[in-house]
């Protein structure tokens, strides 16, 4: 007879390794406080992005997509993510629709864009919230 293992529900579990994910991301590399914010600031934009597509917002979704290119500071980097934003903007809106019609991918969505603006919160709280 097998021992029951303990259960650990999916989104609490998409959470956790986003957030660990997060972290790492954040901290890898990172030599100082202000590109540690600075990365935390980035992560927190992506989340939005992924917590709007969560809830099938198109234009929410849209919109905060714009924030974080708009948020790029290098003028060709920021060139080519508007481009791919806008080969993009279809995709986003069969998104919507695949969201609203299974709520499994709408709420892994959810759960990893609120895995990264858990960890992206403290570390802004911790190194502050100056600009890059």
């Amino acid at each position: 007879m097998s021992t029951p293992q303990p259960t650990v529900p999916l989104a609490s579990l998409v959470v956790s390794v986003s957030a660990a994910l997060t972290t790492a991301a954040i901290d890898i590399g990172a030599s100082t406080t202000t590109v540690k914010l600075a990365r935390a600031q980035t992560a927190a934009q992506i989340a939005a992005v992924l917590t709007a597509a969560g809830s099938g917002n198109v234009s929410e979704a849209t919109g905060q997509l714009g924030t974080l290119i708009d948020g790029i500071a290098d003028p060709g980097l920021q060139a080519v993510a508007s481009d791919l934003a806008g080969i993009a903007q279809p995709f986003i809106a069969i998104d919507a629709t695949i969201v609203a019609n299974a709520p499994s991918v709408a709420s892994a969505l959810s759960s990893v864009g609120a895995g990264m603006a858990q960890v992206a919160g403290a570390y802004i709280s911790k190194y502050g919230t100056a600009a890059k």
